[in-house]
């Protein structure tokens, strides 16, 4: 019997060896390359949170990727103006409803024993953002942004929703060179809404600002001057839900008449009634004096109104509510516009006047004539649940409507 050859079994276990080696090479290079198996919709969901130049490359590198995930993309960071190519983009991203565009601004702080802080503008991303975007036939919203350098680290922060909006104003006022950037921007998007190269019902973030300080408007914000062209085609073209909060130098009462007369207009107005009608009443409820207990009249309404549940010490207080007749002329033409009553709930009526808020369920008093006009426009109030005073009938009452105190629009003008 034969004894194993040693020279034989070393020739073996290096053979295994190598084997070994070459098998953790090929595992490492294949890891290396290959991503991970996940389904489409997953990489999709991935591809949504990277950069716009990570996104290509991973195009490049997977043909799964390439292949099946690219349909599941909803969104597109670009942080690099040339990034910004039409072809690839409407050849690849076909399924893409948001685009940010995070390279627009730039600014820097650094800080205050530090030193500077500066503000930059791109003209070069300014000229391709309305092409780009008219790469996506299913666009539905837009960030125009950029990022901020903060501390002498050089930290980046992106501008998202909250901060561009707060920012971008202070950074390009009193600058003339930005300013007029900002307005030929604003020009090319109304150009793109009014040829429709761009939805008019996108989500557009970071140009809801002051517009009137940008637009060159001063002249026109003279009371009863007509608004300037540019805030005028902002009205007209720009998205419903971007015209209702920008600040322009046309009036609300101009704002809310283009608004209502564009298609889906009304129907949006109608949406914004508890907000608007909200702050409306706000500014215009009156309170009159309750009289002092004098005169046999006025100590039989205050009788009659404890035994109705009033609180005297809170009525004092608060006073008798009631809207003068201005103030339901200037209710009637937002009325008009779309702001429509009856999108107003009972709740929301109740919370805006305060009425039954008191633990105690204390009953607010209002003039008869207010609450009743109240009714008949279709607001969802009763009568029960407040203390209505007739002031033609209560002799203790030295009534009298203080009509033309209030101006809900704020100018005063016809514009």
């Amino acid at each position: 019997m034969s004894s194993p050859n040693p020279s034989s079994k070393k020739r073996k276990a290096d053979e295994l060896l190598l084997d070994a080696a070459e098998s953790e090479r090929e595992t490492c290079s294949t890891s290396s390359i290959m991503p991970p198996r996940l389904p489409a919709t997953t990489w999709g969901d991935i591809l949504d949170f990277m950069p716009y130049h990570e996104v290509r490359s991973a195009l490049l590198i997977s043909k799964a990727i390439a292949n099946d995930a690219v349909q599941y993309v909803r969104t597109l960071n670009v942080f690099k103006g040339t990034e910004m190519n039409v072809p690839s983009a409407r050849a690849r991203f076909v399924n893409v409803e948001s685009v940010n565009i995070l390279c627009f601004i730039e600014y820097v702080y650094i800080s205050r024993a530090g030193t500077s802080t500066s503000t930059a503008l791109s003209s070069d991303v300014a000229s391709r953002i309305i092409p780009f975007l008219s790469a996506f036939p299913k666009l539905k919203q837009v960030l125009v942004g950029g990022y901020k350098i903060v501390g002498r680290i050089g930290r980046k922060r992106v501008y998202h929703r909250n901060t561009n909006t707060i920012d971008l104003p202070n950074l390009i006022r009193g600058d003339g060179e930005n300013r007029r950037l900002v307005g030929g921007l604003v020009d090319a998007f109304c150009g793109a809404f009014k040829t429709m190269m761009i939805p008019r019902d996108i989500d557009l973030i970071g140009l809801s600002i002051p517009l009137s300080a940008i637009m060159q408007c001063e002249l026109a914000r003279r009371r009863n001057s007509p608004p300037c062209a540019g805030c005028r085609g902002v009205c007209a073209n720009f998205p419903l839900n971007s015209v209702y909060s920008m600040e322009l130098c046309i009036s609300d009462k101009g704002r809310f008449g283009i608004m209502a007369n564009r298609p889906g207009g009304r129907e949006y107005l109608r949406s914004k009634a508890p907000d608007r009608l909200t702050m409306f009443f706000r500014d215009v409820i009156g309170s009159g004096n309750v009289p002092p207990e004098d005169t046999d009249e006025a100590r039989s309404l205050w009788q009659r109104l404890q035994q109705q549940g009033c609180d005297m010490s809170k009525l004092l207080v608060s006073g008798i509510q009631f809207i003068s007749d201005r103030s339901f002329v200037e209710l009637d033409k937002l009325i008009a516009y779309g702001f429509a009553p009856d999108a107003v709930t009972r709740e929301q009526l109740y919370h805006i006047f305060s009425i039954g808020h008191y633990e105690s369920r204390d009953y607010d008093v209002w003039i008869k004539s207010s609450f009743d006009r109240l009714v008949s426009r279709g607001f969802d109030l009763d009568g029960r649940d407040v203390v209505l005073l007739d002031e033609l009938r209560e002799p203790a009452l030295e009534w009298s409507d203080h009509d033309g105190d209030f101006d809900v629009f704020g100018d005063g003008s016809d514009y």
